[in-house]
């Protein structure tokens, strides 16, 4: 059963790599922070580190009988200069980023491309920026309180020796406050968090406003305008108390207070969300069962109108370690609730909050945690110790035929709610995505990504566009001195 059972896996791996082959550009998956685990080798109290990331992207979007570009390319290149000073006690770090965006298409029909020109005005933008800049101080050896400007990601806590089960885990990264780093500068928050960490648990609480990102590259940095995010979340560790799983609880509160919301929903938005994560695995046969589970509820005020909504993601995968390349099968359904009475004054499409749903919802970026059904199947392969690729294929519904469909990870600038909806004018079936990815770990400091992603319309697509199909591919080079 062995030989056969890698022998099926490795031929569906060949299948997969034949669908995508020859096709253009490419692109990597962004699922965690930024991997800085190497500058703990320099010796001394002084971190410093350089990080440059080159990227060359291409779209091609849905489109009716507008004469707006549908097909687009551009480049970005973002490097990062930082340096943190710590001992025992107290610790001070700085980090510089600056950001240039190359071609923007200045009549695109939508996507980043249409973004970075309306946020900036130009095809070219660049701007230099603080992105960290932060004073920490330790009150006692397991905890830390930090104040600046931050990066925050919800969901990111301990780190473990088996990456299996940190990527396992890592799932719940991103889901409603997020690094959004794919495009531009990346979000960034500025206020305080603290952190109590032991050898069971992990507690993290925070309280921060919003600062401008993404698209908004000359910007990048400024606050946006009565903007912010609180949170919480406590660990405890795999096999505490749940054996070889670990358990998550969190609760966050989104306010948006921006003159444009207000103008445009009735009133800000103001939302409590609270939810559950779990993530375990253990050894099965000659392999490992992993299975994840994230749910979260919400209630506040959406506007004028009152808020309350839910979601949940469920996912399973079976990995043959013992295989060559180690094939990795993993079966997922995330679900959003909509609106199904959207002429009451309750509003229950559920509110992404700050995320970045660019790992979770297909690489396209089409679609929000919102109203949404997401079916997924994925394959993961490692050929090298220093190479990994995935195969995923999503089947996007929506939750409530009555509401309309979302895109977007929340406000970047003053001038966009961060979200926008489509008209659907009958049916569920969004359509199906497929999102391949390669990354190559060519020596310590340099890695190569490729990628490619197609997206085939369905139902309320093929009614909305006239060319209903959409993809998408970037090329990356990232470099760590």
């Amino acid at each position: 059963m062995k030989i056969s059972g890698c022998a099926v896996f490795l031929l569906l791996a060949i299948v997969g790599s034949r669908t995508v082959h020859g096709q253009e550009a490419a692109s990597s998956e962004e699922t965690t922070p930024e991997d800085e685990s190497w500058r703990d080798q320099i010796p001394g109290d002084l971190r410093y580190w350089a990080r440059v990331r080159a990227r060359a992207e291409r779209f091609s979007l849905p489109h009716g009988a507008s004469s707006a570009d549908s097909r687009y390319g551009f480049q970005h290149v973002r490097t990062r200069l930082g340096a943190e000073w710590r001992n025992e006690q107290v610790a001070v770090g700085l980090e510089v980023q600056h950001v240039q965006v190359f071609g923007a298409p200045r009549n695109a029909v939508g996507g980043p491309g249409a973004a970075y020109f309306a946020a900036n005005g130009e095809r070219s933008p660049e701007h230099i920026n603080v992105r960290q800049l932060f004073g920490e101080v330790s009150l006692s050896s397991e905890a830390s309180f930090r104040v600046g400007r931050l990066v925050i990601i919800d969901g990111s806590g301990p780190v473990y020796g088996d990456r299996a089960f940190q990527f396992v885990r890592d799932r719940g990264n991103n889901r409603l406050v997020g690094i959004r780093d794919w495009p531009g500068g990346g979000r960034t928050l500025d206020g305080v968090s603290f952190r109590h960490e032991t050898d069971i648990s992990h507690f993290h609480a925070y309280g921060a406003e919003v600062n401008k990102h993404a698209f908004a590259v000359e910007e990048t940095g400024n606050s946006l305008d009565d903007t912010r995010v609180a949170g919480m979340e406590l660990v405890f560790l795999r096999g505490t108390p749940i054996p070889f799983t670990e358990l998550r609880a969190f609760a966050m509160s989104f306010r948006d207070g921006r003159t444009l919301v207000e103008s445009t929903l009735g009133d800000e938005i103001d939302i409590v969300t609270a939810g559950l994560q779990l993530a375990t695995m253990v050894e099965v046969g000659e392999g490992t069962w992993d299975g994840y589970f994230w749910w979260a509820t919400q209630s506040g005020d959406f506007g004028s109108a009152s808020h309350r909504s839910a979601a949940w993601v469920l996912e399973t995968g079976y990995r043959f370690a013992e295989c060559t390349w180690k094939p990795w099968i993993r079966i997922g359904h995330a679900r959003a609730q909509g609106d199904g009475d959207p002429t009451d004054s309750k509003n229950q499409n559920f509110y992404n909050g700050f995320p970045a749903i660019h790992p979770n919802h297909g690489q396209l970026d089409l679609f929000s945690f919102s109203n949404l059904r997401d079916t997924y199947a994925e394959i993961r392969l490692e050929p090298h110790a220093k190479v990994d690729t995935s195969l995923r294929f999503h089947l996007f519904d929506l939750a409530s035929s009555s509401a309309p469909s979302f895109g977007g990870a929340g406000a970047f600038d003053d001038d966009s709610l961060g979200f926008a909806s489509r008209p659907i004018p009958g049916g569920r079936r969004l359509g199906q995505e497929i999102d391949w990815f390669l990354r190559i770990r060519a020596i310590d400091s340099v890695t190569v990504s490729f990628g490619y992603s197609h997206f085939w319309g369905g139902t309320v697509f093929r009614r909305l566009f006239s060319q209903d199909d959409a993809a998408f591919g970037y090329a990356q080079v990232t470099l760590n001195f």
